[in-house]
Parts: C-alpha cells; structure tokens; sequence
C-alpha cells in the first residue's frame, strides 16, 4: 500500500518524499543560517507554500478510492483474523485440557465411566468447532494474499502508465529543442543530448 501511494503521487508528477525533505531543509536553512529580514521573508512564504503543497498531497492520497478501499479491506481482514486464531488457541487449549481431564477420569473408578464419556463428548464438540475456526482462518488468510495480488497488479499498471507519459514528456521536449535547432536558434550541450536520446540527430 506505501508503494501504491508513491505510485499514486509519482503518476501526479509529484514527488511528495521529495517535498518534505525540501521542506526540511529549508526549515533548517531558516534556523540555523543568518540572512537579512527579506530574504528571511521570502524564505518563510515559500515554506508556508511548501507545507500547503504538502497537505494537499497528502490530503489527494487519502482521498484514492482504490486505495483506501484496499487499506480499510486489508485492516478489517487482518483484524478478524487475529480474533479467529485467539479463538482457535482457545478452542484448542480447551480441547487439550478436556482431554487431559478424560485421562484421569478414565484411570479412577467404575462410577467415574459416565463423566469420562462426557468429557470426551465434550472434546469432540471443541474440536468441531476449532476445526471450523481453523477454516474460516485459511479462508481470511487467501482473502489477504488475493488482496496483496490485487494492490500489486495495481501498482504495475500505474508504474507502466507513469512510464509511459514520462516518455510522452520526453519525445514533446525533445520536439521543441528540435523545432529550435530548426529555426537556428543556439542549442546548450544539455539539449544536444535530449535531440540525441530522442533520435532526432
């Protein structure tokens, strides 16, 4: 899910781990660097801009329909799961003392027979219902790792459609370069490269 939420605001074109390390360091900038009133200024606008960039960022994640559908289902299995294998253990420990008890009984006298088979009736039930236990807790953990499949197939699609406009990104710059080179306007080393890797030259 952390992976489908970098996807999520790569696809944006926005690096949210990015900005709040810019606005770290600025805050430190702010903090430990001596600078005149306005530059001082400027500095605090622009970390007031960048904390807004940041809020609103983290405010479009927690807005992802897929993704919060994805994290509230994973939670809700999880937690149901951790309720069937406390229940499973219980059910268990409670067989095994049943059955420990039938042991004894088992070993005293004849008047003793009827309790005994009680017991073991007793055992009987609990491992029923362990066993049952014990399925729907197979079943939740499947669901979990159908889930786990789902978000990564989710995060490849976005990956390969964020590759793809950066590509779409690169060939438009590369066309304007182009269109400068044409009109013979003075290319800097760093376009010549761009024109190159695009095929252009």
């Amino acid at each position: 899910i952390r992976e489908r939420e970098k996807n999520r605001s790569l696809k944006k074109g926005i690096n949210l781990n990015l900005l709040k390390q810019n606005l770290r360091k600025l805050e430190n900038e702010q903090m430990t660097q001596p600078m005149s009133s306005q530059k001082e200024k400027k500095l605090i606008e622009t970390i007031a801009e960048l904390s807004m960039k940041i809020k609103e960022q983290e405010e479009l994640l927690r807005r992802d329909p897929e993704l919060k559908e994805a994290t509230e289902e994973e939670k809700t299995l999880r937690k149901k799961i951790e309720k069937q294998h406390e229940l499973m253990e219980k059910l268990a420990k409670r067989a095994q003392e049943e059955h420990e008890s039938m042991m004894e009984l088992v070993s005293s006298l004849d008047n003793l027979v009827k309790k005994a088979n009680e017991c073991h009736e007793t055992i009987v039930v609990s491992k029923i219902e362990a066993d049952k236990v014990h399925k729907e807790f197979i079943d939740y953990v499947n669901k979990i790792h159908e889930l786990e499949r789902n978000i990564s197939n989710l995060e490849k699609k976005r990956y390969k459609e964020k590759k793809r406009a950066d590509v779409s990104i690169a060939q438009k710059e590369a066309n304007m370069i182009f269109e400068r080179f044409k009109r013979g306007e003075k290319l800097s080393t760093e376009d010549l490269m761009i024109l190159q890797k695009a095929g252009l030259i």
